[in-house]
């Protein structure tokens, strides 16, 4: 399988940390698709539910999943949206059929 890791993250701020939780995440784009192992790592936002993210990762295996969540950009998304999330973000692997 090419894709050995992909999946959707759905992180949920709180309303008035919505443009914040937007900027950090539109950050994490560039640095993350500069990772090597990163196949894809989109950021989407619901037309129909304001303030309502999606991101769409994929990785070459664990380990480059393992890299990214030990990155300095990865950590520093945590700790600059960790309190201005309404909830914890849904993280969810999924497979190719």
């Amino acid at each position: 399988m090419l894709i050995d890791t992909s999946l959707p993250a759905s992180p949920s701020p709180r309303p008035d940390a919505v443009q914040t939780v937007a900027a950090a995440l539109q950050a994490m784009v560039e640095p993350t698709l500069g990772e090597p192992g990163c196949l894809v790592y989109d950021l989407f936002a619901s037309t129909e539910a304001a303030g309502t993210f999606y991101l769409v990762e994929s990785y070459v295996d664990a380990a480059a999943l393992a890299a990214h969540q030990a990155s300095p950009h990865f950590l520093a998304l945590v700790a600059s949206v960790g309190d201005k999330l309404a909830r914890d973000i849904r993280i969810e692997r999924i497979e190719r059929l």
